[in-house]
């Protein structure tokens, strides 16, 4: 899929990209900050869109922000997708 630049609205980010004790539940196997971000983007994108980024990197930095809030390390924003997905590559 081609990445869609257009960022949620508010309500959008706070139905779709919440995360609820089961998606951290999910989540906490995962060893460091970036693999947090990049999975709950992956986990929400695809829960908000039906489908998975060709590049995690595409989804809208507002979402990335929302979703490093709420995992508690703001710090790693964008550039941490970006290293998710070197990582795994």
């Amino acid at each position: 899929m081609r990445g869609v630049q257009q960022a949620p609205s508010r309500t959008e980010l706070e139905r779709f990209f919440f995360l609820n004790d089961a998606d951290r539940a999910l989540n906490e196997p995962k060893r460091r900050a970036h693999n947090w971000l990049g999975f709950a983007v992956q986990m929400t994108t695809v829960r908000f869109l039906w489908v998975f980024f060709d590049d995690p990197t595409d989804v809208p930095a507002e979402v990335v922000d929302y979703l490093a809030a709420q995992l508690g390390d703001g710090r790693v924003g964008v550039e941490g997708v970006r290293q998710a997905g070197e990582h795994s590559s």
